[in-house]
């Protein structure tokens, strides 16, 4: 499972604070959503199939490939993860 793990504690009252439902609050939340697939769909699970690939087969690779596939590793768990975060 991904994103963020809160207790109720932190979240309870957000829950049910009964705020009223705007153009302005969809709009933003249409935004936010589509910001986050745009970074696990097309950023996120692109760079998972060069880090596969490199992994895989790291043998058949000179450092610098690895180096790249590293990298590319980090940015792909950045993306996953922030792509999921909750932010209130």
């Amino acid at each position: 499972m991904e994103g963020p793990i809160c207790r109720y504690g932190e979240l309870g009252r957000e829950l049910f604070a009964g705020r009223s439902i705007t153009m302005e609050r969809l709009a933003a939340g249409a935004q936010r959503i589509f910001w986050g697939l745009f970074k696990k769909m097309l950023v996120a699970d692109r760079l998972n199939v060069l880090v596969k690939t490199v992994y895989d087969g790291y043998q058949n690779y000179d450092g610098t490939v690895i180096g790249v596939a590293a990298v590319a590793y980090t940015i792909q768990l950045y993306m996953e993860f922030s792509g999921c975060k909750l932010r209130i």
